[in-house]
């Protein structure tokens, strides 16, 4: 895997990544590369104890969804635009800006 050991503790290891590994950013992609290393079908499952229920849409999403119908019904269009930006801020998104 190319990492080196820095230091290790009784629960801590601690490791440095390969200057090649510009991808290496935070601890979950140490573990998705410990993981591949060793086989993902080498991991045992174990169940999450968290249990996530869905949420109920608030009243902005729900006014939003019931508007956004309502246009379709009337078979107008829906077009994305960017009034609250500069358009120096938009050209640096790489939109041009001819037409602005």
């Amino acid at each position: 895997m190319g990492y080196d050991i820095v230091n290790v503790d009784k629960n801590t290891i601690q490791v440095s990544a390969p200057l090649r590994r510009s991808d290496i950013n935070m601890i979950q992609d140490i573990y998705e590369d410990l993981a591949r290393h060793i086989g993902l079908e080498n991991i045992p499952e174990i169940p999450s104890a968290i249990h996530v229920k869905k949420s109920e849409p608030s009243l902005v999403a729900f006014t939003y969804k019931l508007a956004e119908s309502l246009v379709s019904t009337l078979q107008f269009y829906q077009v994305e635009s960017y009034p609250w930006y500069s358009k120096e801020r938009i050209e640096l998104l790489g939109v041009k800006t001819e037409k602005l």
